[in-house]
């Protein structure tokens, strides 16, 4: 688990993700790097079935490798 993290959850039904973190333990300049993962995963996500999920899970996994990388 990412240190700054407060709350991580997630929606199966809607695809949704929402991840709470300390901001003062990661300023944003960090996070921009992640902009274009957030960015795909929005798009995927918002087209939502089935079939997109196991991308959407994919692109999850690799937000969570950037997050840890960032310790």
């Amino acid at each position: 688990r990412f240190p700054a993290t407060k709350h991580v959850d997630s929606n199966a039904v809607t695809g949704s993700i929402v991840l709470e973190y300390n901001a003062a333990q990661v300023p944003i300049e960090k996070l921009q790097p992640l902009l274009p993962v957030f960015e795909k995963l929005e798009k995927t996500a918002s087209n939502y079935s089935e079939k997109t999920k196991p991308t959407i899970l994919t692109l999850v996994d690799e937000l969570e490798e950037h997050l840890k990388k960032l310790q």
